[in-house]
Order: structure tokens, then C-alpha cells, then sequence
């Protein structure tokens, strides 16, 4: 994968001082960057956003707004000794693909999500997937390794944007109370 040089792209959120509230003099907007890269094999594009969860480094996450959802997988280290992430005995499956073809399964964990130029102002809900099987519908499937970010792209888990769609948890953006958000690609003239 190479970096796309001539677009950036930003989500642009817009914080309201109380959820709810109308527009007026307690809102802020924050450009959160994603990264545009070029997939080699069919020369479609996919957006990364780098996070940080609780006192962890910042990894990048596969942007998706087709998805709803933090789904984070077991290469994070969610659950490592003082994440600052609290991880709950909550279990949590869902099937991917249509029809159904990898079950993951997890636990609900929350975290603060820092962000280059913003942290939430509460914990998230993420989906920590800890283990994978075939789907019923599938079996023998090739299962993919939730220890290894390569098996995903580089990446360690979806940041599903989206608004629909049975996922075990909402929204990142929504789950913080984030009012509105846009995504907006503009062109840059780097080299």
C-alpha cells in the first residue's frame, strides 16, 4: 500500500457543551486527520484514523462508514496492565459478511479515545475481539490472526461510522456525544 499524495482527508466533529443542545456559542469543532492509502491488488482506496485507547499509543484503525462500531482486536492489548482501558466480562459476537462468514467473539470493554487533536470526554464502548470462528454457513473457513495486524490490513481494528446496522456497540461518535460530524476530502499539493 503507498500513501495517496494528493488528498488528505479530515472528519470534521462538532462537540456540543451538553448533549442535545442547540447550536450556539458552547460549540467546537475538531478535524480528527485520516490517512488515504491506495490498495495495490485493486487500486481502491481505504481510510485509516489513528487512536489512542486510555493511556495506550495511538494505533491506526481502519475508518468504515458502512459499519457501526469501535471493534478493536486482540493486538491492541486492551486488556494489558495499566491501559487505563476497563475491560467488563460482557461477552460480545458478531458474524461478518453477507452471508455470514467469521464469527468474532470478545468482550465490552471503555476507554477515552485520544484522537491527534481530541480526546472523548468519557469512556467509549469497544467490542474487543479476543478469538474468531467459521460461521456456520462457512465451514473451514481461514480464520484470521486477531494477535497480528498484518492479517488485518496493518491496521487494529474498524472505527465504524456508520449510523445502521446491528453491531453489539453504537458509534464511537455517537457513544461520545458528538453532535454532528462530516468527513471532507480535500487536495493537498505535496509531492
Amino acid at each position: 500500500m503507498r500513501p495517496l499524495a494528493y488528498v488528505a482527508l479530515l472528519m470534521t466533529v462538532t462537540i456540543w457543551a451538553v448533549c442535545g443542545a442547540h447550536a450556539g456559542p458552547d460549540q467546537k469543532q475538531v478535524a480528527i486527520p485520516l490517512t488515504v492509502t491506495q490498495l495495490p491488488r485493486f487500486g481502491t482506496y481505504k481510510a485509516d484514523v489513528s487512536i489512542g485507547f486510555g493511556s495506550l499509543k495511538r494505533l491506526p484503525i481502519a475508518f468504515d462508514t458502512g459499519s457501526a462500531g469501535l471493534h478493536v482486536f486482540a493486538a491492541a492489548k486492551l486488556d494489558a496492565p495499566g491501559s487505563g482501558v476497563r475491560c467488563t466480562q460482557t461477552p460480545v459476537e458478531f458474524t461478518v459478511g453477507n452471508p455470514g462468514r467469521v464469527t468474532y467473539h470478545g468482550v465490552i470493554c471503555y476507554a477515552p479515545l485520544n484522537f491527534e487533536t481530541f480526546t472523548t470526554p468519557g469512556p467509549v464502548p469497544i467490542a474487543y475481539l479476543t478469538s474468531a470462528t467459521c460461521a456456520p454457513n462457512n465451514p473451514g473457513c481461514k480464520i484470521p490472526n486477531l494477535n497480528n495486524p498484518k492479517a488485518h490490513g496493518g491496521v487494529y481494528g474498524v472505527f465504524g461510522a456508520g449510523i445502521t446496522g446491528p453491531m453489539p456497540v453504537q458509534n464511537p461518535l455517537l457513544a461520545s456525544s458528538i453532535s454532528t460530524y462530516s468527513i471532507k476530502l480535500t487536495r493537498q499539493s505535496w509531492c
